[in-house]
Order: C-alpha cells, then structure tokens, then sequence
C-alpha cells in the first residue's frame, strides 16, 4: 500500500474502532472525500492508460499480421486463430426445464444436474456523484 494511502487507512481504521461520540466524523468524512478524489484521478490515469495500450496493440496487431509469429527480447508477437465459444441462455434453459418436468422428467433432471451456480461476494461499488440540477 502506498505510504500515504496506509496512513489514511490507519487513521480512519483507528476513527471506526472509536466509540460513537469520541468518533471525529468531520476528519472520517474529509479523508473519505480525499480518497474519492484520489480514486477518480487514478481512474482517469487508468484511462489514459488503457487507451494508450490499446494503440500500442493496433500496432502490434498490424505487425504480427504481416510478420507472423516472431519472438523480440520484450516478448513475441502473433494472432491467434479465430474460434468460437459457446454460451447458453440460462433462463431459457430453466424455462424448458421446468416445462420438460410433466412430460419428460428424466430429461428436465439431467438439464438441471447441468445447472451450476457460482456465488459472488458482495464487493465495494464506487459511483459518480449525482449531477446537481
């Protein structure tokens, strides 16, 4: 962690292991505006960034297809084949499923052993302040 960054982190940690009312919420709301506006700038840095890595590719692209696969000291360049990749359409496959269950229940079954859910953790979301009218 940055060193500035982990010493707004300690500060802030040390303010929400307070008691309420010996808890400064001025300080925590202002360090918590200065790490939105931090974030917002490295997003914007991230941007700049990502575009820029995006014409360095193109040109990198434009190189492999008249070069072909070719190793350089910084790495090798190439294109990889086209391919196709399958996806299904989970609420239409559940929808069949369970009108297959009357009629065909061994096969409505063998469709949802298919089934497999991943769970997700909940995770921290950042949005844009709302514009002012």
């Amino acid at each position: 962690m940055d060193g500035y960054i982990k010493v707004m982190y300690e500060s802030l940690k040390t303010q929400f292991e307070l008691a309420g009312e010996d808890r400064d919420i001025i300080f925590v709301r202002q360090n918590v505006e200065k790490l939105l506006r931090l974030y917002r700038d490295a997003e914007d840095q991230v941007k700049h960034f990502e575009e820029w890595k995006g014409e360095i590719r193109e040109v990198l692209s434009l190189a492999a297809t008249h070069m072909g696969k070719t190793e350089f000291e910084g790495g090798t360049i190439s294109i990889s084949s086209p391919s196709k990749r399958p996806s299904y359409d989970t609420n239409a496959l559940d929808e069949l499923s369970l009108s297959l269950i009357a009629t065909h229940p061994d096969i409505a079954t063998l469709i949802q052993n298919t089934r497999k859910i991943t769970e997700v953790a909940g995770s921290l979301r950042i949005e844009k302040p709302k514009e002012k009218k």
